[in-house]
């Protein structure tokens, strides 16, 4: 049974004006096995949810009522859904299966009909992508495979050698032009050409790279990972563009929403938190008490709704669409002096506890200072900073604010 909410009390932890409700919230499994992957039609119309075994589920659901629309039991000699996907045509289907086999089918008609089952041949599936013109389906799996395959006929078109291990997570650039994968152990995301060439890999995390996500405009890549950090890269150049560190347990999922300017982000830490891409500020903190961590989740191709799926099968629709952009009223106040500084930055602020941290970044977004905030006056030695321009930023794990100041010695 469908329930709905209005204005539901969720766990709140922004320091901005943000209002949400829940539209509906669907159990996908009928024994609450946990939802791996969700997905939306490119016109948003409908979701889809794949799920943990046994049994295994994939449903579809009506976006704007959550009415069930169709359903698929996985057969015993099977496992869980990993990932699942929607063609951009929304004319096939791909279910990542957890012993490395997609199944694929087709959704011209009134109910998706299975038409194949893809063998990959290795003992592990994670993820699915399908290219922009539809023609292609990335797979990542086990023993570092990363396999391209045509998905009118699917026959096996590129088998590569991409990582140490486990490529856990894949998406493909809006323009077509490249994908990208990242890696269990080892922690790096690799830039492929469509026909499966290297272009770039970087060293990105010391945990298992949990996913992805390629920004609308294909420069940025923002990625996931089991060392609770969420960094964003240029994908042009593979350089670290920001670290963002406020959740406190692994990050499971992102995605970005539709027009580039905002992400989401869930965590095993049983919170979903929503951010500005352009200055890094946490926007939101939301998630249902008691209902375990969100491991999967998707922003509508409108814009104005987000799906999660749970620990215990709850698949819920939020709609976002009254979210408030004051992204200066931080509860964070924060003078800095004198800016230029030459030795030595002081900051006065307001804050009352310990659980504030510092960084300071270059212009190219990488790291060079971290320090506790523990004082409403604090200053930071500049000795061992040459001339430039820095980004400093305090943050706790609900909020946080970035500041730019200049060393001019």
């Amino acid at each position: 049974m469908k329930h709905f909410y209005i204005f539901l009390s969720i766990l709140f932890l922004s320091n901005l004006s943000f209002s949400q409700t829940i539209d509906w919230t669907e159990k996908v499994n009928p024994t609450n096995l946990t939802i791996n992957s969700v997905a939306f039609t490119t016109n948003g119309d409908k979701v889809m949810a794949g799920t943990n075994c046994h049994p295994a589920y994939i449903k579809i659901y009506d976006s704007g009522t959550g009415t069930q629309t169709w359903e698929h039991l996985i057969s015993s000699g099977f496992n869980c859904i990993m990932n699942v996907a929607f063609s951009n045509n929304t004319d096939y289907i791909a279910a990542m299966e957890e012993f490395g086999n997609v199944f694929i089918f087709d959704n011209t008609g009134s109910q998706p009909v299975l038409i194949d089952t893809l063998d990959t041949g290795t003992t592990q599936g994670f993820s699915s992508v399908f290219s922009p013109d539809n023609s292609k389906l990335v797979l990542g799996c086990s023993n570092g495979k990363v396999q391209i395959y045509d998905v009118a006929t699917g026959s096996l078109d590129t088998n590569i050698a991409g990582h140490p291990s486990f490529v856990k997570t894949v998406d493909y650039a809006p323009n077509g032009q490249f994908f990208v994968t990242g890696g269990g152990a080892g922690g790096q995301i690799k830039k492929w050409s469509p026909e499966g060439n290297l272009l770039l890999t970087i060293s990105a995390h010391t945990g298992d790279i949990n996913n992805v996500e390629i920004t609308p405009d294909n420069n940025y890549v923002i990625s996931g990972s089991n060392d609770m950090k969420i960094k964003i890269w240029d994908i042009n150049t593979g350089l670290l563009v920001h670290t963002i560190h406020n959740h406190t347990d692994r990050i499971w999922d992102i995605d970005v929403a539709p027009d580039g300017s905002k992400f989401v982000s869930a965590s095993k830490d049983n919170t979903c938190r929503i951010w500005n891409f352009n200055t890094w500020e946490q926007l939101a903190s939301f998630g249902v008490a008691d209902s375990g961590y969100v491991r999967s989740i998707a922003w509508s191709p409108l814009g104005n709704k987000i799906v999660t799926g749970n620990l215990v099968s709850d698949l819920t629709m939020w709609d976002i669409s009254l979210l408030s952009l004051n992204e200066n009223n931080s509860i964070i106040n924060v003078e800095m002096y004198p800016n230029p500084s030459t030795d030595v930055l002081f900051l006065s602020t307001s804050i009352v506890d310990s659980d504030y941290l510092i960084s300071i970044s270059n212009e190219l977004g990488q790291e060079i200072m971290r320090l506790p905030a523990n004082s409403q006056k604090i200053e930071i030695p500049l000795d061992n900073i040459s001339n430039g321009i820095y980004n400093l930023r305090i943050e706790s794990n609900s909020t946080s604010i970035s500041k730019r100041f200049i060393v001019q010695k």
